[in-house]
């Protein structure tokens, strides 16, 4: 076992080391030859008596031969005339078979280290010498036989060898394609799996960007339905019991508060619905311009003096469009708002549909009563009379126009507050 390991390494560091793999090869092909002359297996080539006696003198073109094997990786075709070279001359001495091994070897490395020109050459010389050699048979003389014999024997010689080289480059191009196409397929797997975790993050980019947006969106409809009706609701008990006892007016106040609390208890079904995926009306918290008469009446009967600017006739069929929704928000917000921080001060609301271009131009004045501050946003604390908010419902009417591509701008000028905010209408077919 520990020789087994020994040899297997040795191998390795053989096959690791190019230089070292030739020049062992060399020299066994050296002691090889070595080896048949001290047997005397000489004249190879042919039977007549060598014209030096002595068989050791195969050792010279042996020798050049092996030492052309060393450089037959930097100079192929060059160290392949070399070989050539001593074979020619150790077959002038009668040849020798470690001549004939070392040609074998030289001509499989000059194949497979050379260039394409080079192949080229070797296959017409190649093919000028088996010519060359059956001319040569059949010219002298000499038997069919012998000619066929001659033949076979350079095949073997020249032939097997390129075939040889041939096949193992072949091969060798096969597992570098084979090689390539396993790197170019885990680098496409790579590209697909950052493509994938690209997309992945796009897409989770994009669901918290719409889970956002649905909180907000939430966030403003509750604001305009809920808070909106609660704060009347605070607005007028606090009212109610800051007066002295008055049955009939208490009764009106009640009254107010009833149908403030229905209608938030309406919205928030709606609501509620939405956010289960029940059937409901998706608009019911969202009324169009027809609906702006009632935001007035219901603001008139709290007390509040609200006039009309110009008039309202909104008449529609059909579900509003995103601009009306946000009008009658945003007019809602400023009556809630002037209802909290200037109350039993007059309130103007004009809301004007202007043609060119199309727009909703939405103008609410109130002036500046004793709890001014007017805008500071729903939200106080019922009851405290502070007139302090939380600042959301400015927040929503801006959101709400920049998600249309308007603005609200918000105010006091001299002795009034203003709330005015433009929202684009997108034309629609067939008219505006």
């Amino acid at each position: 076992m520990a020789i087994a390991g020994a040899l297997r390494r040795l191998d390795d560091r053989v096959r690791a080391e190019p230089r070292l793999e030739d020049a062992l090869t060399a020299a066994i092909v050296f002691l090889l030859g070595a080896a048949l002359i001290a047997v005397g297996v000489t004249g190879t080539w042919t039977d007549a008596p060598a014209i030096i006696e002595t068989p050791w003198v195969h050792l010279a073109p042996l020798a050049v031969a092996c030492a052309a094997m060393l450089a037959k990786r930097r100079h192929p075709l060059a160290m392949l005339l070399v070989g050539v070279a001593a074979t020619v001359a150790d077959g002038m001495l009668g040849g020798s078979i470690g001549v004939v091994l070392a040609l074998f070897d030289l001509l499989f490395a000059a194949w497979l280290f050379t260039t394409v020109a080079g192949r080229r050459l070797i296959t017409r010389t190649v093919a000028v010498v088996l010519v060359g050699i059956t001319l040569a048979s059949a010219l002298s003389g000499a038997p069919p036989r012998v000619t066929v014999l001659l033949v076979l024997q350079a095949v073997a010689l020249i032939v097997l060898p390129l075939w040889w080289a041939a096949n193992v480059q072949q091969k060798s191009e096969l597992a570098e394609l084979a090689e390539e196409r396993a790197r170019l397929e885990t680098s496409r797997a790579d590209a697909l799996a950052r493509e994938a975790e690209a997309l992945r993050l796009v897409a989770s980019a994009e669901q918290a960007a719409a889970v956002r947006g649905e909180r907000a969106r939430m966030a403003r409809d509750l604001h305009d339905t809920i808070a909106g009706q609660v704060s009347v609701i605070a607005i007028q008990a606090e009212a109610s019991l800051a007066q002295a006892p008055d049955p009939a007016r208490d009764r009106r106040t009640l009254a107010v508060v009833r149908e403030s609390a229905l209608e938030s208890l309406e919205e928030m079904r709606q609501l509620i619905g939405l956010l289960r995926g029940a059937e409901a009306d998706p608009w019911a918290t969202a009324p169009g311009l027809e609906g702006l008469g009632a935001v007035i009446e219901r603001a008139r009967r709290t007390g509040m003096v609200v006039s009309v600017v110009g008039g309202l006739d909104f008449a529609r069929v059909g579900p509003p469009r995103a601009a009306e929704q946000a009008a009658v928000r945003i007019v809602q917000e400023a009556l809630m708002n002037a209802g909290k921080h200037a109350l039993g001060a007059a309130v103007s609301v004009a809301v004007v549909r202007e043609a060119e271009p199309p727009r909703l131009v939405v103008t609410v004045r109130n002036g500046v009563g004793s709890s001014a501050g007017a805008g500071s946003g729903s939200g106080s604390v019922p009851g405290s009379g502070s007139g302090s908010g939380s600042g959301f419902g400015l927040l929503t009417m801006r959101e709400r126009a920049a998600a249309l591509g308007g603005f609200v701008v918000t105010g006091r000028q001299e002795d009034e507050w203003l709330v005015h905010a433009e929202l684009p209408m997108p034309r629609l077919r067939g008219g505006a």
